[in-house]
């Protein structure tokens, strides 16, 4: 093979080389849209957006966090019947009385305090106990009774504090929600026996 020929295969060689180098630049250049991830977002700003979002998320699980509710429930109703008994301890007679009232709260332990509700269910008055018995002659002689104090259980509290009203106008005697008593989350109902039951709220 002449001089001649050698140059120039050689000089086909470096043209068929540099038009696979071109291809192969063209074919695996970096893209204009390098700097974007999948979902069109610069890259720069994809850490800055990711945080974004799980700062957003993390700002939903705060939220959604079971952390302690202040708002405390209480029963729908409480309601009282009173109960004839021999060693009750009310007694109504022709000049004698009483009238009967309380408020139910329940209350949570939370840090360590005890939290009442903010609201609170209040029975009707219980008045007129004797006139339930009309076979009584309430000139002659009176009534000793009881009063039972009923209501439907709340989930999720620690207890119940009930607050008394009476009222025996007779005897000077007012009680206005200034004697409660605590009866733990399984109580449904409270045996009123009487004054003695009640304990000051200091």
């Amino acid at each position: 093979m002449s001089r001649a020929q050698i140059l120039a295969v050689i000089v086909i060689f470096v043209m068929i080389a540099a038009v696979v180098g071109i291809f192969l630049f063209i074919k695996f250049r970096p893209s204009e849209d390098a700097s974007k991830n999948n979902s069109g977002i610069p890259q720069e700003n994809a850490s800055v957006n990711e945080s974004q979002n799980n700062q957003s998320i993390n700002n939903q699980s705060q939220n959604n966090q079971s952390t302690p509710n202040q708002v405390v429930l209480v029963p729908p109703e409480i309601t009282g019947i009173s109960l004839r008994e021999e060693n009750g301890g009310y007694f109504c007679n022709k000049s004698l009385n009483p009238k009967h009232q309380v408020r139910l709260y329940t209350y949570k332990i939370i840090d360590g305090v005890k939290v009442l509700s903010e609201n609170y269910t209040e029975s009707k008055e219980i008045r007129d106990v004797c006139k339930s018995y009309p076979d009584i002659n309430l000139s002659k002689e009176g009534i000793n009774y009881n009063i039972r104090w009923e209501w439907k259980a709340v989930e999720g509290i620690e207890g119940y504090r009930i607050y008394q009203y009476c009222r025996i106008e007779e005897k000077n005697i007012t009680r206005n929600y200034d004697y409660y008593i605590e009866l733990n989350s399984l109580a449904t109902k409270l045996i009123d026996n009487g004054l003695n039951l009640w304990r000051k709220y200091a």
